[in-house]
């Protein structure tokens, strides 16, 4: 009888067991899928917080410098070290004959009063494409085309002279001495800088002196050159480069905004007008003035790990594109030496707003851009808000830290706006 009651009471027992056990299994399953209900229906959100947000440009840029490039055709003796800043009476270099770099320029000069005078002299840049191409051509790529080609892109720099300008110069280098060394106060070299002993090919096309005329067509040609095909020299040179500024110009999409671009097209049209400035002028009147310079805003530019403080000095619109202009006159060392490349131009600044996903800013009935804000009540709320500008590279809408709480009903007063620091901002 005992062995019938302690059977039955452990079958109970099991019986019991299986069903707890159930129970437990039904209990987790319901835990867990309310679990995957919150993790799927939970809005995702992030923390506003204010901050300052810079709009960074990668582009390549021209550096122009004015230089100016002696070549002797001969093995010269250097006087002085690479890079040195040299005044107006160092000696250079000695064993030369200086009259050899005298007469090459006077034929520059004798081919630019020929067939180089513009009356467009946006023109120019028709003649440089030509020459290059005829020169670079496997078919027509003898010596007289890479002559023609040197000979006019030597002319470029002097785009802007008048045919009397050309010959006072001239007579100028008539008046050269013969010497076997050379100073820059024995030659028609009107500035002092740095001295260097072999030049790259870009000195004449890319001078400042193209300044007021370089379009994103120049300036597209330009980047695009083959530097091996320049008339280039690592011997029997000598190169001056004015070591006072330098300028960096680039392009951008012409609706790329630009902090103060409105405010540099009016302080340069005010300098052109009240100041009685010549366009082709612009730039070295800016370079004489530096009280009138120092007025112009600031941009800053990164050459891989170093950084540049500039003076946006120009910006010109054209059809689909505009230009800017940048003028470094501090720290210009290492940019002496960089004639192309890859820069990120911090070309808007925002200060003081939260940097959200642009898709968590939408608009509502009314047109109106909006955000929702999950509260301390964990009640979703709806703000309308200002935007104030985007960025396409990150993806990011850039909105004022106030809003006003809505909706407003109809014939109320719109309600104050809000400061909506470390709120919770629904992320769509």
């Amino acid at each position: 009888m005992k062995n019938k009651d302690e059977y039955v009471k452990g079958k109970y027992l099991k019986r019991i067991k299986r069903r707890n056990t159930i129970k437990i299994i039904v209990i987790l399953c319901v835990f867990l899928l309310a679990v995957a209900v919150m993790i799927v229906t939970k809005e995702k959100t992030m923390i506003l917080e204010p901050e300052t947000f810079v709009v960074q440009k990668e582009v390549p840029a021209l550096f122009m410098r004015e230089e100016a490039v002696m070549y002797f055709g001969h093995d010269i003796i250097g006087v002085e070290a690479e890079g040195a800043k040299v005044a107006k009476d160092t000696v250079l270099a000695k064993q030369l004959d200086i009259l050899k770099y005298t007469e090459r320029e006077k034929m520059i000069i004798d081919a630019k009063l020929t067939h180089y005078m513009y009356e467009d002299r946006s023109a120019f840049l028709a003649d440089m494409k030509k020459v290059y191409s005829d020169s670079t051509n496997l078919k027509s790529a003898d010596e007289e085309a890479v002559n023609k080609r040197n000979i006019m892109f030597a002319t470029v720099k002097y785009l802007f002279y008048s045919e009397e300008e050309l010959k006072r110069l001239k007579e100028r280098f008539d008046g050269v001495e013969a010497s076997s060394e050379v100073t820059l106060r024995k030659v028609p070299i009107d500035f002092t800088g740095q001295l260097f002993y072999s030049s790259d090919g870009f000195e004449e096309i890319a001078s400042p002196a193209l300044l007021s005329v370089v379009s994103p067509e120049y300036l597209d040609f330009i980047m695009k050159l083959n530097a091996e095909k320049l008339d280039k020299h690592t011997t029997m040179t000598l190169k001056i480069a004015d070591n006072s500024c330098v300028y960096v110009a680039f392009v951008l999409p012409l609706e790329t905004k630009v902090d103060y671009e409105t405010t540099v097209m009016d302080y340069k049209n005010n300098v052109l007008t009240k100041q009685n400035v010549a366009n082709s002028d612009y730039y070295k009147f800016l370079e004489n003035r530096m009280d009138i310079l120092t007025q112009y805003p600031q941009m800053r530019f990164w050459v891989g790990q170093d950084s540049y403080l500039s003076r946006l000095v120009d910006v010109k619109e054209y059809q689909e594109k505009k230009v800017i202009v940048l003028m470094v006159t501090h720290d210009v060392e290492k940019l002496m030496t960089i004639r192309r490349a890859t820069i990120k131009a911090e070309v808007e600044q925002y200060k003081n707003v939260f940097v959200v996903p642009k898709a968590s800013v939408y608009k509502n009935a009314e047109g109106r851009d909006c955000i929702d804000i999950i509260d301390k009540n964990k009640t979703r709320k709806s703000y309308g808000v200002h935007v104030r500008g985007y960025d396409e590279e990150s993806g990011s809408a850039l909105i004022d830290t106030k809003g006003v709480l809505l909706p407003v009903e109809l014939g109320q007063e719109e309600p104050k706006s809000v400061e909506l620091k470390d709120s919770a901002i629904v992320i769509r």
